[in-house]
């Protein structure tokens, strides 16, 4: 199991590089006070998943999480794509 400090370098390496500004859910405006979430696939790394709203948000990303994850792929594609030029 990786330890706490690990644990954290991921989550701040994760956190700076995520390339959404706004939740893939609702559209709203993420801020540092949006709560971070590990999600969890057999057999893939975990990834963080930032959402506004946990009463709303979060029952909806688990419905269709395939959909927005893609929406997280694009737009770090996107950012890679940008800090290459």
């Amino acid at each position: 199991p990786a330890s706490k400090k690990a644990d954290a370098i991921w989550l701040a390496q994760s956190r700076a590089g995520y390339a959404l500004k706004r939740c893939p859910v609702c559209n709203d405006r993420l801020d540092d006070k949006s709560p971070d979430y590990i999600w969890q696939q057999p057999g893939q790394p975990d990834r963080l998943v930032r959402l506004c709203d946990e009463a709303e948000c979060v029952p909806a990303f688990g419905k269709d999480a395939g959909r927005y994850l893609k929406m997280i792929d694009a737009a770090a594609a996107a950012k890679a794509a940008g800090a290459r030029k």
